[in-house]
């Protein structure tokens, strides 16, 4: 398997026959999901799983890292059986990379642990267990690890953060600090949540931590809609310490709350404490809002993934914004082959430009596993915006 592989990466620009852009294929013969994670040197390291032909479930975790230039530079395969997969990559400060370890069978999780790898690959050590039941991991950053317990059906759950030696660091429960729904970005001196505030209709809400679980500061973030009900569709960390996000508003009628009486969409530049450089509203661009699937800084500009808005689903395409203003620059598209379902699409850069890991499955509408079997992961060149 693993010679098939670097046949497929050292034949990097060879045109794929499924794929019109120039492309690489990171698959197995099997079921395959992978997504990437860049290092500082500019590799990237591809992480999730590969099962084996005729059974999804029976799959093993995978991390493949490739060099900038699109070359393989090496390649580890846990050998736990199950239904195993690697999640939430994150190079420490010791200069390890930390990976977390899941074996989920039926989608039950009987396997947790903190994994330690070296630069090029290599297991520093005995993975460390933290599984307990109705635990799973929600995200990391290079000082800690969340975690979400959830008992039962009880309506209250915890999020509680490890450090990645996995000791506890510190908890709350789920209707405090923020609400349920949120992600975590590094600071300097801890992390920021970025998500909900609790109840409905409900803002967005930054809550900024240290690692003993103290809050600094907690900012409701306000909007000129009255009773707006908003989320975040993509966050994106920034060089300084800030982010940019896709930002939701949407108000509804106090009566029914079922169909949004208005809804804005914006892209926000914030700053490391939560002020917002600019805000540039999808509308007043012309701009279709529908669900993002990654965001990233290709410098002069921030580029957004968008799931398609074609209704075959066949033309994921990418939003080209200044990184300076925020201003709409452009639009790519690549165009998916019928008969293949796009499921997601994720931006890398190497040196050859930017790239969109894509992740293919045909469509055998009569044999449901052939058509799992047949999930691969491509590399596609996005095509450079037109200045």
């Amino acid at each position: 398997m693993r010679r098939i592989l670097a046949c497929f990466l050292l034949l990097l620009f060879i045109p794929a026959a499924v794929l019109a852009q120039e492309s690489i294929n990171l698959s197995t013969p099997g079921y395959d999901g992978l997504s990437p994670y860049t290092l500082p040197d500019g590799r990237i390291l591809f992480y999730g799983n590969a099962a084996a032909v005729g059974d999804y479930q029976d799959s093993r975790a995978r991390l493949l890292c490739l060099n900038a230039d699109g070359t393989m530079a090496w390649e580890y395969v846990h050998p736990a059986e199950g239904r195993c997969s690697f999640s939430h990559p994150q190079l420490l400060a010791d200069g390890s990379i930390g990976v977390i370890f899941t074996n989920s069978p039926d989608q039950q999780i009987q396997e947790l642990a903190i994994c330690d790898f070296s630069q090029d690959g290599k297991l520093l050590a005995e993975p460390i267990s933290i599984f307990i039941e109705n635990l799973s991991v929600s995200g990391v950053t290079d000082t800690c690890v969340e975690c979400v317990y959830m008992p039962g059906n009880e309506p209250v759950y915890e999020y509680r953060f490890l450090n990645w030696q996995g000791k506890p660091l510190f908890s709350f429960p789920s209707d405090q600090v923020i609400g349920g729904w949120h992600e975590m970005l590094p600071t300097a001196a801890g992390i920021l949540l970025a998500g909900k505030a609790n109840g409905y209709p409900a803002p967005v809400v930054l809550v900024k931590m240290d690692l003993e679980g103290h809050i600094h500061w907690s900012r409701t973030l306000s909007s000129p809609l009255p009773d707006v009900d908003a989320d975040f569709d993509g966050l994106l960390p920034m060089a300084d310490g800030g982010f940019t996000a896709v930002l939701g508003e949407q108000t509804y009628d106090p009566d029914s709350f079922l169909l949004p009486t208005k809804t804005e969409v914006f892209l926000v530049r914030y700053d490391q404490e939560g002020n917002i450089l600019w805000k540039q509203s999808f509308q007043q661009m012309g701009l279709i809002h529908v669900p993002v699937l990654d965001m990233i800084v290709y410098e002069p500009y921030i580029v957004v993934a968008i799931a398609s808005d074609t209704p075959d689903g066949n033309e994921p395409f990418q939003y080209w914004f200044d990184a300076v203003t925020g201003e709409y620059a452009g639009r790519t598209s690549q165009l998916i082959p019928e008969g293949m379902t796009n499921l997601n699409s994720e931006l890398v850069i190497l040196d050859s430009g930017l790239w969109l890991n894509q992740d293919l499955r045909k469509d055998i509408p009569d044999d449901r596993m052939a058509a799992l079997d047949s999930r691969d992961e491509w590399l596609v060149k996005v095509t450079d915006l037109e200045r």
